[in-house]
């Protein structure tokens, strides 16, 4: 019974970090915003010197993943560090391919409300998704 549990934690994990960068690809970028957190200093960091966020993102992470690691758990650790590292090598592969058709902005190429908006509700729904498959890895 348990020897699915460990390959689907972690497929799930490496889809959360698949949607959240299309999120990011989709609605953050095109619109000029950033979320809250490491990953949008890590946005504004981009945005200030055109850097994919993505490279950023897994180097401000590592040592909090290495600090968690010997600190707190280190399967939490290596969880965090896969999310990390699957979200920030989709980024880089997502800033390859022309998603222009699939992007949300407005007439004047960003959206004050709309964007931030649903690219806020789907980051949301993606950390959901990863706490109700850690809540259940637990047991």
């Amino acid at each position: 019974m348990k020897n699915y549990r460990k390959p689907f934690t972690y497929l799930v994990i490496i889809f959360s970090a698949f949607l959240c960068a299309i999120t990011y690809t989709i609605f953050v970028f095109p619109n000029n915003f950033a979320p809250a957190g490491l990953n949008g200093l890590c946005t504004l960091f981009q945005y200030i010197t055109g850097l994919n966020m993505g490279y950023l993102s897994l180097l401000l992470n590592l040592p909090l993943a290495i600090a968690v690691y010997c600190k707190v758990s280190k399967t939490l650790a290596i969880r965090a560090l896969t999310y990390v590292a699957f979200f920030s090598l989709f980024l880089v592969v997502l800033e390859q391919i022309d998603l222009s058709a699939f992007q949300y902005s407005t007439d004047t190429g960003t959206s004050t409300i709309m964007g931030p908006l649903v690219g806020g509700i789907l980051i949301g729904a993606v950390i959901a998704l990863g706490l109700w498959k850690a809540e259940h890895a637990m047991v």
